[in-house]
């Protein structure tokens, strides 16, 4: 154990004391200040990239498989509860089928790329 030896040596290790507390933590107020606004920020991001991968904008379909030489018919899928609507094309074989085969455009692709796509696999 320490032995203080009398009030002056007491009042000046307090005032050391006291000091060291409030150098020791000048960082604390600004890093939580930084961490808040990072969290924001990120929440921010976040929801921005959800928005713009939900919400993508719909471009007119310009082509249809009558400009690949495709005989086709419009066909539209409705949804147990009505409530969805797929549209698409379908395409009847030649000859006689021996499958049948759905053939779907990504997320980020529109449908008049498709075309091109079985264009070039056929």
């Amino acid at each position: 154990m320490y032995k203080i030896i009398n009030e002056k040596e007491e009042e000046r290790w307090n005032l050391q004391l006291e000091s060291h507390r409030k150098v020791r933590r000048w960082w604390l107020p600004p890093l939580i200040s930084f961490l808040i606004l990072a969290i924001i920020g990120l929440r921010r991001h976040s929801v921005y990239v959800g928005w713009q991968l939900t919400h993508k904008e719909r471009k007119p379909i310009a082509e249809t498989p009558k400009d690949y030489g495709l005989s086709y018919k419009n066909v539209t899928f409705i949804s147990k509860d009505e409530q969805i609507k797929l549209k698409s094309w379908g395409i009847a074989p030649h000859g006689q089928a021996k499958m049948t085969v759905i053939f779907s455009h990504g997320y980020d692709t529109a449908a008049t790329a498709m075309g091109r796509m079985v264009r070039l696999r056929a």
